[in-house]
């Protein structure tokens, strides 16, 4: 099991944990990179020193770094480093701006769930009220792209910056799908295709822009910014699937908000979806998803969230997430085998867990 020690500026230290008991450590390439990123992201929080307390940069502290880590091992995956041993300040600070956009999205999401708690934390939302969290997110997104733009030394650098732009547009779109989405039609194919849209969105492409990014940051191939682009693809969806099932059992201690949120929220996720055939037109899940005006009682929520938990939903959507992290997995059989490939097999198939 490999440990990171990482130590702030001003003194902090905790410490990653990534392999699983008896795998061998990372190289150091990769452990002087999370080291250097950790250095720079604090960096970047110590310029909005006057507007983030120490409990708002908690957020950051306790993220797992799975987009910055995918970044940087893809980035080392595609780096020739007989011409240099380690990765450039250029990459480490993409990873950090994409860690960045990503809390942006995680501070909003809890505004919009009036989530309470968040990797263990009191949210910004809960400490500091709607219009102060609102604020504060969009300040993470501005520095975020402020970071990225900083990054520019050439054309091939001005594309990546548009496409983290993309991705910034399209992350917006999938909350606003996810709020926006009509579950009254009966054709769940339609529903099942608008809901892989909206994840896509929302999940999947920042995490595919990580790994696309991490190849095009060290001149990677057009071949290999791609396949990496789909790799992350596949795995955000899977991811998401996986998040929106944890939905219907986690509880507030662990989730942070309590279960079955997606269904009081009527936001229609894939179990849901692919358990809606087993129950007739009168049912809860139904009435519940399928009218926007009804408010359902706590006993009919937790009954329509006891209906999805044991029917056969639950296992297709879990099929389904397997099937895309598979997918993935196949994928990376194009980049030549070793630590860090088999790191970015292991990332992906933990979603799974």
């Amino acid at each position: 099991m490999y440990n990171l020690t990482r130590v702030s500026p001003s003194g902090d230290t905790s410490v990653y944990s990534g392999n699983h008991p008896g795998e061998l450590p990372l190289p150091a390439p990769f452990r002087e990179a999370m080291r250097e990123f950790e250095c720079q992201l604090e960096e970047s929080l110590h310029e909005q020193g006057d507007y983030l307390s120490e409990s708002d940069k908690a957020l950051y502290r306790k993220g797992k770094r799975v987009r910055p880590k995918l970044l940087l091992l893809f980035a080392l995956l595609c780096h020739p480093q007989e011409l240099a041993p380690s990765l450039s300040s250029k990459v480490i600070g993409g990873a950090v701006s994409l860690e960045m956009l990503h809390v942006a999205t995680l501070i909003h999401d809890d505004i919009i769930d009036a989530a309470a708690v968040r990797r263990g934390h009191e949210t910004i939302y809960a400490r500091q009220g709607t219009e102060m969290a609102i604020l504060i997110g969009d300040l993470q997104f501005v520095q975020a792209i402020r970071k990225f733009t900083q990054l520019i030394e050439n054309a091939h650098d001005l594309q990546l910056v548009q496409q983290v732009l993309d991705t910034g547009m399209e992350l917006c779109k999938g909350e606003i799908d996810e709020l926006k989405v009509d579950p009254g039609v009966s054709d769940l194919l339609s529903l099942e295709s608008r809901y892989m849209r909206t994840i896509d969105r929302k999940t999947a492409r920042l995490i595919s822009v990580s790994c696309r990014a991490g190849a095009a940051l060290v001149n990677g191939s057009r071949r290999a910014c791609w396949y990496a682009g789909q790799f992350g693809q596949k795995i955000g969806l899977a991811f998401q699937i996986m998040d929106d099932l944890k939905d219907l059992i986690q509880d507030l201690e662990t989730a942070g908000k309590k279960p079955g949120t997606d269904l009081a929220r009527k936001r229609v996720t894939l179990p849901h979806i692919y358990a809606l055939p087993e129950f007739g037109p009168d049912h809860i899940l139904h009435r519940l998803l399928a009218d926007r005006g009804y408010e359902p009682s706590p006993e009919e929520l937790e009954e329509a969230r006891h209906a999805v938990l044991h029917s056969s939903g639950m296992v297709q959507a879990y099929s389904k997430a397997r099937e895309l992290v598979l997918d993935a997995v196949e994928l990376l059989q194009l980049f030549p085998p070793g630590p860090y490939c088999s790191e970015i097999e292991r990332m992906a198939r933990s979603i799974l867990e």
